[in-house]
């Protein structure tokens, strides 16, 4: 199926981060889907700035 060709793909690119509710499977309010989107950005810059 075309869904299962682009999940594979999408899973496999190492430059994009799915985060918040829908790529987690939870609900969240809105400043923990901010927070928690910080979070992840911080921790890729201080992943790219060390390569």
């Amino acid at each position: 199926m075309k869904i299962e060709l682009v999940s594979f793909e999408l899973a496999n690119l190492q430059t994009v981060t799915f985060v918040g509710k829908l790529a987690q499977y939870r609900y969240y309010n809105m400043d923990r889907v901010v927070a928690a989107a910080l979070t992840v950005f911080e921790n890729r810059i201080s992943q790219l700035s060390r390569s």
